[in-house]
């Protein structure tokens, strides 16, 4: 019995033991999971996660990462099904619930897929991507209505490989691939465990043809043993600027959290295969800088960047070269990007933006946008539609100049790799504008007007009349800006500007009504503040903003009123006045007015500003005079806000203005927390604003704050009155009384 009992317990410790191991061993393997995760290494990364997944199936944080390696390498029918155990989690992120649902939408489960875009509409605050995607959805029907346009080939050059991001160069084209074995790079991409990419460059016969000579390595000084491309060449072939893995003169550059990111690099030298290199200025380590294109002159770069203060993952960004030197980048905005991802852009003619993105609805996986630009102003992303764009990524279009042959990138199926390069024709027949000019009052044809017409770029296409019915045609392109110049005798010239995004069949009408030329009158009466009197010898001086001439300088007349006739103006021009109003015992004022003329005759300055002045008195509240907004400092702060500042400066403008008063700023709070606190903090939240006012060159002599804290309550809500916000808002106000005058 006893020898049973020996055996027993030797049974249960050694099993203890290889328990205990077994622990051991699957936690060592999460870790590494975890580690090679981190390193972006997604394929050996899921490949140890499936380990872990076998011997623990409910590991949430191995459920999690796993779906996202999938997602990450493009295998969407893994990554649906361990996101689907990913939203079973209560407590899974929002954003889990779009990952799924994209999965579930890439393998063609719609109504699937629209069950969780709405659980992530409902969960995601003010993230939009869901009703995107729903509303894309709901109307999939819209993007085969070009379907039947286009005619798709899968380039000769294309390998096994990943082949994408192909853009024009003096003499044929570069590309990206992976699939070439060129004896330079021998190493592999962590993420996918593909070779790194390098750029290649390929000649055709001509744009017209799908002939191609075979592909070249672009250079050894451009090339190095990591990831580079995409690319692009300024206009004369000169200059390239080109994607990288930072990696400069050797080195490797990490930045925050020991990562590697994309970095911009410029080359130049092209006759020693770009052997000039040096990193674009406004490169950081911290974040990547990807995918540059270059404007028609060269001046302009536009790039992908996921730098802090985006709009979601990645943004597309615009930097200026003024004077050799690169401009702070500027977010493209709203209309361009989102949430999610945008990625390779392309200008076609400096006014047609392409770009690809998962954050604006459309097929599934990346797809392809048009915009167009004017003046640097974007007009809403376009999606391409279906055969262009499908149910996978698609990316990476360029045009040639007659927009009816170019080149885009897609993973989509029946390919030579994985990203193939393809060639596409648009054979969609011509577009047609009409315009029809008629006089904007009588509405009677203007015949032999004439019509200038220009493109995107204000280069004149050409001049033409109008016939007999006032009507003029001109064949358009689609996706399309044109500006257009109305001219005819005794008539204001008209201009307009338009699209042809929205075309509806291949013909639009677009009416121009003109205006005769009655000439312009700009008028204004001076009041009394509290009253409708008007007030005689004011003095007026009106000076044009943009060229500081004086437009007028005079005194009311007996009624307060004031004119002065405008020459050389023109319909649809934008006037930008500064309107000083100053008179003994009053406190004059300085107000900016801007108007676009849209008719001739009188333009009445009090329909847009506000022209009655106040008597100068001690005790006058000039903030209110001058119709402040409230002044907001943080909670617990008395830091001079952004906001603040806006107002303030009006309140500097004014002491400017009447240089013989002084002030006192009082700063006052609601009842609500402890009064000597109040007290307190109103009086640092009124000495920082006279320190501000001060710092902009104010005599100190002239200014005082004082904080009143809940002393001058303006209405009942004392300590114990019940009051709405909205009541206790009227008593956290700041005042600026005139002290002397």
């Amino acid at each position: 019995m006893k020898l049973i009992k020996i055996k027993l317990l030797l049974l249960l410790i050694i099993c203890g033991h290889y328990i205990v191991s077994a622990d051991n061993g699957i936690s060592l393997t999460m870790h590494r999971a975890n580690k090679l995760y981190k390193e972006y290494a997604y394929k050996n990364a899921a490949a140890l996660y499936e380990v872990v997944l076998k011997k623990k199936p409910r590991n949430y944080q191995a459920q999690l990462n796993i779906a996202n390696c999938y997602r990450k390498m493009n295998d969407m029918a893994a990554a649906e099904k361990w996101y689907s155990k990913v939203v079973e989690n209560e407590n899974t992120e929002a954003e889990n619930y779009l990952f799924y649902a994209q999965a579930l939408e890439f393998n063609g489960k719609l109504n699937e897929a629209k069950v969780y875009y709405r659980k992530f509409t409902a969960s995601a605050n003010m993230d939009k991507r869901g009703e995107r995607k729903l509303k894309s959805i709901e109307n999939r029907a819209a993007f085969y209505t070009d379907s039947s346009y286009y005619i798709i080939n899968n380039v000769s050059f294309n390998t096994k490989g990943n082949d994408y991001g192909i853009t024009f160069s003096n003499d044929g084209f570069s590309f990206v691939s992976d699939g070439i074995q060129n004896g330079y790079t021998s190493s592999e991409f962590l993420w996918n465990n593909r070779p790194f990419s390098d750029i290649f460059k390929i000649r055709s016969f001509d744009e017209r043809d799908s002939v191609f000579t075979s592909s070249v390595y672009l250079s050894k000084y451009v090339n190095s043993k990591y990831n580079e491309g995409p690319m692009s060449y300024d206009k004369d072939g000169k200059i390239l600027a080109f994607s990288r893995n930072a990696f400069y003169k050797g080195k490797v550059i990490r930045g925050n959290q020991n990562i590697n990111h994309q970095q911009i690099y410029i080359a130049s030298d092209r006759a020693h295969q770009w052997k000039n290199i040096k990193p674009f200025p406004r490169n950081n380590p911290s974040y990547s800088a990807c995918h540059p294109t270059f404007s028609n002159d060269g001046k302009t770069m536009y790039f992908v960047s996921d730098m802090p203060g985006g709009y979601g993952g990645t943004d597309i960004y615009m930097s200026k070269n003024e004077n050799g030197k690169w401009t702070e980048p500027t977010n493209m905005g709203i209309m361009i990007n989102t949430e999610g991802d945008e990625l390779f852009p392309w200008v076609l003619n400096d006014s047609i933006l392409y770009f690809a993105s998962n954050g604006h609805g459309g097929l599934g996986g990346l797809d392809i946008y048009t915009a167009s630009i004017y003046k640097g102003e974007i007009k809403e992303a376009a999606n391409m539609g279906y055969p262009i764009n499908t149910t996978y990524d698609d990316f990476g279009l360029i045009y040639n100049k007659s927009k009816k042959i170019g080149f885009f990138s897609s993973n989509r199926p029946g390919g030579k790799g994985n990203d193939d390069i393809y060639r596409f024709v648009n054979i969609k027949p011509d577009l047609k504008m009409k315009i029809i000019v008629n006089d904007i009052d009588t509405k009677e044809k203007i015949k032999k007007a004439k019509v200038n017409l220009y493109d995107a770029n204000n280069k004149l296409i050409g001049e033409y009349l109008t016939n007999d019915d006032g009507e003029f045609a001109y064949p358009v392109i689609k996706e399309t800006t044109y500006h257009v110049m109305i001219s005819y005798d005794k008539y204001f010239d008209q201009a307009l500007t338009f699209d042809t995004k929205n075309m509806e069949g291949f013909e639009k009408l677009v009416e121009i009504p003109i205006y005769k030329d009655l000439g312009f009158n700009l008028v204004g009466k001076i009041f009394e503040s509290n009253g409708q009197t008007g007030i005689e010898e004011v003095n007026i001086t009106i000076k044009d903003v943009k060229t500081g001439a004086t437009v007028f300088e005079g005194k009311t007349n007996a009624q307060g009123e004031f004119q002065k006739n405008l020459s050389n103006y023109s319909i649809n021009q934008t006037i930008s006045y500064e309107v000083r109003i100053e008179k003994q015992g009053y406190i004059a004022k300085t107000i900016y007015y801007s108007r676009q003329l849209t008719r001739s005759g009188n333009i009445s300055l009090n329909e847009d500003i506000d022209l009655k002045i106040s008597k100068l008195k001690v005790g006058t509240d000039i903030g209110r005079v001058f119709n402040l907004n409230p002044i907001y400092f943080d909670s617990g702060k008395w830091d001079i806000r952004d906001d603040a500042k806006i107002e303030l400066d009006k309140i500097v403008k004014a002491l400017i203005d009447n240089p013989s008063i002084s002030i006192e700023i009082g700063s006052h709070t609601d009842s609500r927390g402890a009064a000597k606190s109040n007290t307190s903090l109103s009086d640092k939240r009124a000495k920082s604003t006279v320190e501000y006012i001060i710092s902009k060159g104010i005599d100190k002599a002239r200014i005082t704050g004082k904080g009143y804290g809940e002393s001058q309550l303006v209405n009942k809500c004392k300590d114990g009155v019940k009051c709405s916000e909205e009541e206790h808002q009227q008593n956290r106000r700041t005042e600026f009384k005139i002290t002397k005058t």
